[in-house]
């Protein structure tokens, strides 16, 4: 029900200004319109209201509002019953000076309205945003996902892990399947682009943190999860980048487009045991031994079935194509330079006949030079000397 802020039939006293003062009639139907608020604005506010008024001589109306001094005295109501020992001489300065002061305070009741209407619009903008607003547990997760991430990559450093399983370790969005739902407590939930194996190898790191932490006598750390039968879905929807393809659920990875595939996964590695809850056991499974190379080579043709890398066969397809068509335009150019046999067609021929005509001059230069050297008779020119 709405607040109906009431002035009327009624004696207010005020210790700052000990008078009584009552509204007419006119008075009491303009108080009960403009005051007449929305119920969705709380008691607070009206005590701001009341206060505010208070301090500006008890309330202050606009010049329009009709004001009178006991103009409407009910003798039967004792509250509005005048007081016999009060002196009404000083009674009428006061409501003398009340009346100034009113008359130099006509925007006080704009800014009361004003105020009002404010609070009206907050209120109602909260109330919008509780409607919209989806129940999210950010900041506690904000504050415990990194926690999480530096114990599980510290706890895999210092036990030696395979650079496969620290690279998955060191992100944070990897650790993203519990979320906070009351005090001290976290429910593992569903994520979407983790795949089942994935999900097992995280529970084994797990596993071994809180065994070592039993066997230091420490105490938890720090998070009680609560496992449930049907895991519902999990808010968090961002997925980590440059992890082994066997770390993604097949069905959410075929579902995305092929831009999304290419940035996302590694789609090229492994990670994971065919079944990751025989990981990190105390009796080391052989295939933790193999370095990333050795170890994808084994079983990436067999992880690689369910997931659909089309993809990456079209980049192939497109790259070797690129490369044939780079070879033969430099083929091309070569065959351009070189002529059809080998040679350079003009500039070559051309050389090879100034050496045929430069022979041919020699040849002339050498019988004319063997004429001088022999004699009219035949003889030679030395033999003739002598």
């Amino acid at each position: 029900m709405p607040f109906n802020f009431w002035i009327g039939h009624q004696i207010i006293y005020a210790s700052e200004f000990p008078f009584h003062f009552a509204l007419s009639p006119q008075c009491i139907e303009n108080t009960q319109s403009m005051f007449q608020l929305n119920p969705n604005v709380y008691l607070k506010d009206y005590l701001f209201i009341l206060a505010y008024a208070l301090l500006n001589v008890i309330i202050a109306l606009p010049k329009h509002f009709e004001f009178t001094a006991f103009n409407y005295v009910d003798p039967d109501d004792p509250l509005t019953k005048p007081d016999p020992d009060c002196i009404i001489n000083q009674q009428n300065q006061q409501i003398s000076i009340l009346q100034q002061q009113l008359e130099q305070s006509q925007n006080a009741y704009q800014a009361i309205l004003e105020k009002v209407n404010f609070l009206q619009i907050q209120n109602t903008s909260k109330e919008k945003n509780k409607k919209n607003r989806k129940e999210t547990t950010t900041i506690p997760e904000q504050r415990n996902n990194p926690k999480i991430r530096d114990i599980c990559y510290k706890f895999g450093v210092a036990n030696s892990f395979p650079k496969r399983y620290l690279k998955i370790l060191v992100s944070t969005d990897s650790h993203r399947n519990d979320e906070y739902i009351s005090k001290s407590n976290y429910k593992i939930n569903k994520l979407l682009f983790r795949s089942e194996n994935a999900n097992k190898f995280m529970r084994r790191v797990d596993e071994e943190i809180e065994k070592a932490e039993r066997i230091k006598q420490k105490r938890s750390w720090g998070r009680n999860r609560i496992v449930v039968d049907s895991p519902s879905i999990s808010i968090h929807s961002h997925p980590p980048k440059g992890l082994p393809i066997d770390f993604y659920n097949p069905s959410w990875f075929n579902n995305c487009p092929p831009g999304q595939k290419t940035t996302v996964a590694d789609a090229f590695n492994v990670a994971f045991l065919p079944d990751a809850s025989q990981s990190i056991r105390g009796i080391q499974h052989p295939d933790e031994r193999l370095n990333d190379q050795n170890f994808t080579e084994k079983y990436w043709e067999k992880c690689a079935e369910a997931y659909d890398l089309s993809h990456e066969i079209a980049r192939e397809d497109k790259d070797s194509e690129s490369d044939d068509s780079a070879i033969i335009d430099d083929n091309s150019e070569s065959d351009d330079d070189t002529g059809e046999e080998g040679l350079e067609p003009d500039k070559n021929e051309g050389q090879v006949f100034d050496q045929l005509s430069n022979q041919d001059t020699e040849m002339a230069h050498a019988q004319d030079l063997d004429q001088f050297m022999v004699g009219g008779s035949g003889i030679p020119f030395g033999a003739e000397w002598q």
